[in-house]
């Protein structure tokens, strides 16, 4: 069919070349004579990103082709003759007529799947997606651990993800180099990436043979075995687009997508591109058969087939298969195209081969696996249904969920419509997205894995090898030792390296006998029938040890340890490992010595509860247990501090109380001991023996407390710690250590008892390992409830025996204890069983405790929840059990004696719990104090008791502002308890502490902060009416999401009224929402509220706060959670202009609670200050079409505005705000809520500190205090505005630097120079004293060399690539995120700079841009021109080495990354610095807002433009801007080729001129430095200043420039930069450097010429090629492609044309040059560069060598002929055709 089409398109061709010949017979052929070029290679900025260059790269070939053997060597005399021996290319005619065919494989031996173990395979979709080496060795770790045979490794799917070294390779009579093909692979890597549906972020990297060398030895040593899965002619999109890139054309199109990722097949009905795939296929298989690997998975699926190709494709799966199978390897394919019904009519005679493997993923509509069994294919099961595609973390198809669920009822074996196979089955994990993160998802995988192995632990076994032991592995010369090998039946073949040391008995059976001969170490071999191996090796001494023994049990529960007391002569060693007779590390041993320490006593600076402190006499002496002194450490008393109430605590030894004995004028007055408790004050970490409430003042205080540090004696010390199970021996000094690694049986671990409690009662709870304790907890019957955790309680996640442990909750479940219950009365009884007959509460684990001796928890007694060591995990780990809070400090627990008698609990383990109640409908309220609710009987007799009571309500606030519920009490909701747990407070009256609250968060709203209000803070302003009341006390914060939070708020912490010392006072941070424990006065009322947010949904509603001052930002937002169809009100808006009055403005939310959108700022709680409390006009509202948003717009009116250029700190003293505050009598300053910046004050200055890039308004609230004439405190609050400049110049500190990885890992960040102090100087809005961009900071502190004295950099040496291609990810980085439209790096360039690679991605992640800027900088200028100097020792700094200022405004983040390649290693030194100094950003608000540009008009910085001066120079040089270097013959080509990029660099006496034009100009600024020593800035005859700083600012010279002709001099001994000029404008308008006429140059080279002479250069010679030679193509015509082509000696490297057009790619040919015998063969350099020719023009080429010399330049002449009329005629009527 193929070939029959190929015969009609040749016919066709043939008719039209016919046709056309007879129309060019009738034209003069001149008319059309043109020529034939390709497009230009040299590429403008920004280029491609290129691929990480390779560690081994491809050498080219040396040697020529063979000369045919007919063709006689030329005789005759004269020039001698040259053949050109390197690649032809054939004519387009030849090409045409020439006739493929498809070069499809023989099959010449059959190779099929033998019945065997089955196949349990993992693949991995690492074609799609690149995975590190490590990533894949975790894999193969898993599957090891969970029993799988293989891993199926699918480096060809869609991308091609594995490069061997040599890719060369011959298709269709055409040689591909090495180089080719992988240039061409990696540009179709990189097309796939590009061409993702979704994302084009993935890395396009690929792994080199080196890394597939890694991988499948990792495999091979962990029994994993690898499957190649190369997928053709389906999933070939890097493939086809390579083919592409090497000129195949139409070698395949697009099939569909998966996902993200394009799918394109190869036309199996093209024989050029099936040769070419084939030949590719062919290495891949010839390597992996090499290696070792039995199964190649051909893919063969999804590959677009229909009836016109599906025999075509059928004969591409039996070659490809066939190659496969001739290599030795079992070839398998997915079954979707094997005999597919729909075109098996099609295959014209084509059967598939049988021999194939078929991986059956899919039956929908196609061949049943039954059919294909009957037919002989042999089945593995990769079904569907346990796929997962990476990221699809859902219970759709491909999803993780879906695939767990599946696993549990689709079987391993299972296929399709019950059938079944015996071969084998594979776990896919797909990567349809490349860019989903790995690591993110890995612990998926990790559990896909484990789970399928698990659900089908029938198959996944683990493999019993054979395994080969001696009964003694060290014996004496004489002895004999037997061997035996087990696991194995069969004839076994025994064998000794060293049969001079060991004999052995002849024999085959699984045992021998061996013999000792002499003193040495032999290995003795067991070889089985299939030729597997394995070895023992036998030490043989002269005699062998017979001292002591000690016999080593190790149980592996955990590390558990044991340690032993050396005996005579040993060594210390550290870790040393303990292998048993196979090599295994069984245990790790350590032999150390201990110095002695002597007891130390440390002075406690402040104290605490639940410590042990000593308390040491004014002697010296220390105070015992009962009063006495000792002068020993060890002898002093330990007394521990625990809470009584308030500030009253106890200080407690054993059973004697420490308390001060206050006798007046008795001398009997001081600190005593007694057994009677006493209580002591803690006030501010300092104990006090008295307190007097009278003037709440605390005397007598306890000085000299200390801690002890206990001596120690110097020993010696074995340590050994169990790694796995084992036996093995260590002689250590005089002892033999037989040590034996046991598995600890955990049934046999005695149970950890923890309690269950709510506060001070205990609670119901069952189930098997349930129990309750003998009597006297609170009277004679009391009991508590109690779980018994046992050891070996685990669940799908975690286990008690294991490092982690387990959360107590899980451990809870794990252990079967039934959801424990509370059933709770007024006056309620202690026991358990009499509460049955009550209803049942929720509970929900809180936390747990410690108690020990001196703090047991007792039924209605002392409150011990908030005391004792917390734990939340528990765990049995080296033989002991233990608890934690944060599972990194474990404490050793035993529980003793807390499940008999009270009187009998020497150690008590708690479970608190906390009633789940629905107090609030929003959120859930868990209580660990608990009250009865209104509406109940209890509820009335609390409220009746005479003693008293306390209420408790609750209430959440919306982020409008709206509370619900607004009245009080709610029947049963409020809570009423008892007073009985006290203190005494203002004027003597009772307050009770109501203990743990804890906000849930629910599905619908989140708390942001907690707070507490009083019915009255007064003590004696009782409730009068219990049936309604209001809270009218000061709102306290108790809780919040963030410190940002409370001061939003405008609210203070909570104080208790127990004092700020208390351990209620304060407000915590972070966590869950949380009350520690509020104290109300008596009859007093304490309303707890939730401020919460709505989590927004797809219903609901949504409020938006916009700032019309600041470019519309958004700067709050809130939602509210409504049922469906709820909308906002049509007639939603102001009443009136400017005002905060609504209409439209209620709405009911899901809950029933009518919320109200407000315009008043202040009302709304979680607005930032900045906003609530300034000057602000409500200026308009509005609704969304759909109803579902409103928005609110506001102007807002600073009282001060300063402009930030700098991103150094700012201070702002009072005079700055206001001139009046600089007399004022001021007390305090409080300043707050910046969005960018830390805000600091101290001596009333504030301190403004930009902690991230400003691209906005930032309003800080700054609140003065003062007094006058003694009068109370007052204040006066203001806004200071800060907003940024056009440009703003940060420090290095504002990136974020990370270090290389990997190979690259000693690629450290280090700091350069010492940072300067500096502020920047305050510039009021309005009132500018500088330019933007210029601070006397950088002046004063003359930074020539690093910007304010310090940078960091990063060296890169050869050796950091060693060994394998470095992906960019192993490279150094420097990263910063910035908004606006460009930004500039500050870097050092000298002759050690390196080459950089700089990214730049917008907001979503997509990479907008992509440089790489060479920062070498070491040249001479010689003879009028600028050369590499390997030996140069200038270095410039603070240079902008990119500078990018066009990019759309938006958020943008900058990423750097430093490496080394030889191919930019100027000097050939092997190594390079990165030096990052700073950068600046241009444009941080939006430079098209007609807002921004006028705020900035009122410092004449309005409508910036930048216009680059090194670009004027060298586009327009000598017309627009004019260099001027003091010689008779300066000319801009010698400025060209010299230096970095991105500024004019004048030495002294050297000058520029240039004339600014244009409409609307405001200023003219010119950013200018001295990166190396002073400069003098001087424009025309005016010194505008000497310049110190390498640091680039801008200086204003508009008084010189504007509406003349401006000549800038440098008149200083150092090197004068510019960089921009800058232009502002007075409206939008634009400016363009005129052309300089010739009189205006004249004058500008006469005015500096008469001053200075040329600078000194020294001479260098120029670089001199041995053959150089350059020439354009012929008869060239206008808008025709123009060819240059350059061919010089092959000491060449580049050539530079025109001075700024760089070409580096080259092709080497090899002429043979001479006659006979005495003929040479030359390698040559060939570089070619095109161009759409337009006019006549003469090129200057110049060539440069390896080490960066230059030669002279050589001219090529371009002559450029006009078009014809006939050729446009010509041209229009065919060019299409063509």
């Amino acid at each position: 069919m193929n070939r029959t089409r190929t015969s009609k398109n040749a016919k066709r061709l043939l008719v039209w070349l016919l046709l056309l010949t007879m129309v060019f017979g009738l034209l003069p052929m001149a008319a059309f004579a043109d020529e034939t070029v390709v497009e230009p290679v040299v590429s403008e900025e920004p280029v491609q990103e290129p691929t990480e260059p390779s560690s081994e790269p491809t050498e080219p070939s040396s040697e020529p082709s063979a000369e045919p053997s007919q063709e006689p060597e030329p005789e005759q005399p004269g020039n001698a003759e040259v053949t050109i021996e390197g690649d032809e290319e054939q004519p387009e005619d030849e090409l045409l007529a020439e006739e493929i065919s498809f070069n499809y494989a023989e099959k010449t031996q059959s190779v099929r799947l033998s019945n065997g173990e089955f196949q349990r395979i993992f693949l991995l979709d690492c074609g799609r997606k690149y995975f590190t080496t490590t990533e894949v060795k975790a894999i193969i770790d898993e599957l090891q651990k969970n029993h799988y045979t293989h891993i199926e490794l699918a480096f060809g799917n869609d991308a091609l993800r594995f490069i061997l070294n040599d890719m060369s390779l011959t298709a269709n009579g055409k040689d591909y180099t090495s180089a080719e093909v992988t240039d061409a692979i990696e540009y179709g890597n990189q097309q796939f990436c590009a061409n993702n549906k979704y994302d084009t972020s993935a890395s396009s990297a690929a792994w080199s043979q080196t890394d597939m060398d890694d991988i499948i030895s990792y495999a091979g040593e962990h029994g994993i075995k690898v499957v190649p899965l190369f997928n053709a002619p389906g999933h070939m999109f890097a493939v086809v687009k390579a083919m592409e890139n090497l000129g195949l054309t139409n070698a395949g199109s697009k099939v569909g997508y998966a996902d993200s990722s394009p799918n394109w097949g190869l036309d199996v009905t093209n024989p050029a591109a099936v040769n070419f795939v084939q030949a590719l296929v062919e290495k891949y298989i010839a390597y992996f058969a090499g290696k070792g690997c039995t199964m190649f998975n051909i893919g063969a699926d999804e590959s677009g087939i229909n009836k016109d190709n599906y025999s075509a494709y059928a004969q591409l799966v039996n070659s490809h298969a066939a190659l496969v199978q001739n290599s030795g390897m079992v070839a398998m394919a997915f079954n979707d195209g094997i005999y597919n019904p729909n075109y098996t009519a099609y295959l014209n005679g084509v059967a598939f081969d049988s021999d194939i493997v078929i991986a059956y993923w899919s039956y929908s509509g196609l061949a049943k696996a039954k059919s294909l069994a009957d037919m002989g294919f042999v089945i593995n099961s990769t079904h569907n249904n346990w796929y997962y595609v990476l990221g699809n973390n859902n219970s759709n198809w491909a999803g993780y969920y879906t695939a767990i669920n599946n696993m549990k009822t689709v079987k391993c074996n299972a296929v399709d419509s019950g059938i079944t196979t015996n071969s084998g089955c594979t776990l896919a994990v797909w990567c349809d997205n490349p860019y989903v993160d790995y690591n993110a998802n890995s612990s998926n995988v990790k559990t896909l894995i484990s789970t399928f192995a698990s659900e089908n632990s029938g198959y996944f076994v683990a493999p019993q090898k054979p395994v080969l032991t001696a009964s003694k592995s060290d014996i004496a010369v004489g002895d004999t030792v037997t061997l035996t090998l087990s696991n194995y039946e069969g004839n076994v073949n025994w064998s000794c390296d060293k049969p001079d040391v060991l004999s052995l008995e002849q024999g085959n059976s699984n045992s021998v006998t061996a013999t000792a001969l002499s003193v040495g170490t032999a290995a003795v071999t067991a070889t089985m029938a299939d030729g597997e191996a394995v070895t023992i090796s036998i030490n043989v001494a002269e005699t062998v040890f017979n001292g002591e023994t000690e016999a080593v049990d190790l149980y592996l529960d955990g590390e558990v340890t044991k340690t032993y007391t050396p005996k005579g002569q040993f060594e210390y060693v550290e870790d040393a490992d303990l292998l048993d007779a196979d090599g295994n590390v069984i245990a790790k041993y350590s032999v150390t010595n201990t110095p002695g320490t002597e007891a130390a006593f440390q002075e406690a600076k402040s104290v605490s509860t639940g410590n042990s402190y000593v308390i040491k006499n004014s002697d010296g002496s220390y105070k015992t247990q009962t009063g006495d002194t000792t002068n020993s450490l060890n002898e002093a008393a330990r007394w521990t501090l625990s809470q009584s109430y308030g500030s009253k605590y106890y200080l407690k030894s054993g059973n004697y109380y420490l308390y001060y004995s206050n006798s007046g004028w008795n001398s009997n007055s001081g600190w005593k001991v007694t057994t009677n408790r006493q209580v002591v004050y803690l006030k501010s970490g300092t104990i006090y023996g008295s307190y007097s409430w009278y003037n709440d003042s605390y005397s007598n205080e306890l000085k000299t407390l200390g801690t002890v540090t206990a001596g120690t004696e110097a020993k010696d010390e074995i340590v050994f710690t169990a790694l796995t199970a084992g036996s093995s021996s260590i002689i250590i000094g005089d002892v033999q250590y037989d040590v034996t690694v046991h598995t600890a049986d955990l049934s046999k671990v005695t149970p950890l008892p923890i309690q269950l409690w709510i506060t001070d009662n205990t609670i119901e709870a069952d189930g098997p390992n349930a129990g309750t304790t003998g009597s006297g907890w609170r009277g004679s019957e009391g009991k508590v409830r109690y779980i018994n955790v046992p050891a070996a309680a685990k669940n799908d996640s975690a286990s008690i025996n294991s490092k982690q442990g387990m959360a107590v909750v899980d451990a809870f479940a794990a252990a079967g204890m039934d959801n424990p219950v509370v059933r709770y009365e007024l006056g309620g009884t202690r026991f358990i069983a009499p509460q049955g007959n009550k209803p049942a509460i929720e509970l929900a684990f809180w936390t747990g405790r410690i108690h020990n001796t001196l703090m047991i928890q007792d039924i209605w007694a002392t409150d011990y929840s908030n005391s004792g060591e917390e734990f939340t995990f528990v765990r049995y780990w080296g033989g002991e059990w233990q608890v934690s809070a944060d599972r990194q400090s474990w404490t050793t627990v035993t529980g003793e004696g807390s499940t008999g008698n009270m009187s009998g609990c020497k150690e008590q383990l708690v479970a608190y719990y906390m009633m789940r109640t629905k107090v609030t409908d929003e959120v859930t309220t868990d209580a660990a104090d608990w009250g009865y609710p209104a509406g109940s009987a209890d509820y009335d007799d609390q409220l009746r008791d005479t003693a008293g009571y306390v209420l408790l309500d609750f209430a959440v606030k919306y982020e409008d502002g709206t509370r619900n519920p607004k009245t009080f009490p709610k029947t049963g909701k409020t809570l009423a308890f008892n007073i009985n747990q006290y203190g005494i407070g203002e004027s003597g009256i009772k307050y009770r502490v109501l203990n743990n609250f804890r906000a849930m968060n629910s599905s619908d709203y989140e708390v942001y902060m907690v707070t507490v209000t009083m019915t009255n803070d007064a003590a004696s302003a009782n409730i009068s009416n219990t049936a309604s009341y209001t809270y009218e006390g000061k709102e306290q914060v108790v809780w919040a999401r963030d410190e940002a939070t409370l001061n939003n708020s405008g609210l203070d912490p909570y104080t208790s009224i127990s004092g700020e010392n208390s351990v209620f006072s304060g407000c915590k941070f972070g966590g869950d929402p949380y009350v520690r424990g509020v104290e109300v006065y008596n009859k007093h009322g304490a309303l707890i509220t939730y401020y919460v947010r709505a989590i927004i949904k797809e219903d609901s509603l949504k409020v938006h706060y916009i700032n019309r001052s600041a470019d519309d930002h958004e700067f709050y937002n809130y939602g509210i959670t409504v049922n469906e169809g709820t909308l906002f009100a049509e007639n939603f808006g102001q009443v009136g202009e400017n005002s905060t009055l609504l209409q439209g403005n209620t709405v009911t939310n899901s809950l029933g609670v009518e919320q109200t959108v407000t315009a008043e700022l202040k009302d709304i709680p979680a607005i930032g200050a900045q906003y609530r409390y300034s000057d602000y006009t409500c200026v308009g509202a509005s609704r969304s079409a759909d109803g579902k948003d409103v928005y609110l717009y506001y102007t807002f009116k600073a009282s001060k505005v300063f402009v930030v250029d700098f991103g150094l700190p700012m201070k702002i003293e009072p005079k700055d705000v206001n001139a009046n505050l600089a007399n004022a009598s001021l007390t305090r300053v409080v300043a707050k809520n910046s969005n960018y910046a830390d805000v600091t004050v101290k001596d009333l200055i504030i301190t403004y500190t930009l902690n991230k890039t400003i691209n906005g308004r930032d309003d800080v609230v700054a609140t003065y205090y003062g007094t006058q004439n003694g009068s109370e405190e007052h204040n006066v609050t203001y806004t200071l505005s800060f907003i940024p400049a056009t440009n703003v110049y940060y420090e290095d500190s504002f990136a974020r630097f990370d270090s290389g990885k990997n190979n690259a890992a000693n690629a450290v960040w280090q700091s350069a120079g010492t940072k300067a102090e500096a502020t920047q100087a305050l510039e009021e809005l309005g009132k500018k004293q500088n330019s933007y961009g210029y601070d006397d900071a950088y002046s004063k502190n003359k930074t020539t060399l690093f910007s304010l004295g310090s940078a960091q950099y990063v060296t890169l040496t050869k050796g950091m690539s060693a060994g394998g291609d470095t992906p960019t990810a192993d490279w150094p980085t420097v990263s910063f995120d910035f908004k606006g439209t460009g930004f500039e790096i500050m870097s050092v360039t000298d002759n050690k700079a390196g080459t950089i690679f700089v990214k730049v991605f917008d907001k979503s992640g997509t990479q907008e841009r992509f440089y790489m800027v060479d920062n070498y900088y070491g040249y001479s200028y010689v003879d009028g021109k600028w050369v590499v100097n390997p030996n140069s020792t200038d270095a410039l700094y603070q240079i902008p080495v990119i500078k990018i200022q066009d990019l759309a405004y938006g958020e943008h983040k900058v990423v750097v990354t430093a490496f080394y390649d030889e191919l930019v290693d100027h000097t050939g030194k092997g190594s390079c610095t990165f030096y990052f100094d700073g950068f600046r950003v241009y444009n941080p608000l939006n430079p098209d807002n007609d807002t921004a540009n006028k705020t900035y008009e009122k410092d004449q910085e309005g409508y910036p433009q930048y216009i680059k001066l090194r670009d004027e120079v060298i586009k327009n040089g000598g017309e627009r801007v004019f260099f001027i270097d003091g010689a008779a013959n300066a000319n801009v080509t010698q400025y060209k080729n010299g230096g970095p990029k991105n500024e004019v660099y004048l030495a002294k006496g050297q000058a520029i001129s240039f004339t600014v034009t244009g409409n609307n100009i405001d200023t003219i600024q010119i950013g200018a430095k001295a990166p190396k020593g002073a400069a003098v800035l001087n424009v025309n005859d005016t010194k505008i200043k000497t310049l110190e700083t390498a640091t680039e600012m801008y200086y204003d010279i508009t008084a010189q420039a504007k509406g003349k002709q401006v000549t800038i001099t440098n008149t200083g001994d150092g090197i004068l930069s510019l960089t921009d000029v800058k232009v502002t404008f007075t409206t939008n308008a634009t400016a363009s450097l005129a052309e300089l006429g010739e009189d205006e140059a004249v004058q500008a080279v006469a005015m500096v010429r008469a001053l200075y002479a040329a600078p000194e250069v020294e001479p260098v010679e120029p670089f001199k090629p041995d053959h150089f030679e350059a020439k354009w193509s012929n008869n060239v015509r206008q808008g025709g492609r123009a060819v240059l082509t350059v061919k010089t000696s092959a000491d060449v490297e580049q050539i530079i044309i025109n001075g700024d057009i760089v070409v580096s790619n080259y092709k080497t040919r090899t002429e043979r040059v001479g006659y006979g015998r005495n003929a040479e063969r030359v390698t040559y350099h060939v570089f070619t560069y095109m161009i759409s020719a337009q006019q006549s023009a003469e090129y200057s080429v110049v060539a440069v060598n390896e080490a960066g010399l230059m030669s002279e330049a050589v001219a090529a002449r371009l002559t450029v002929r006009p078009k014809g009329p006939i050729k446009d005629w010509f041209d229009g009527l065919f060019g299409r055709w063509f």
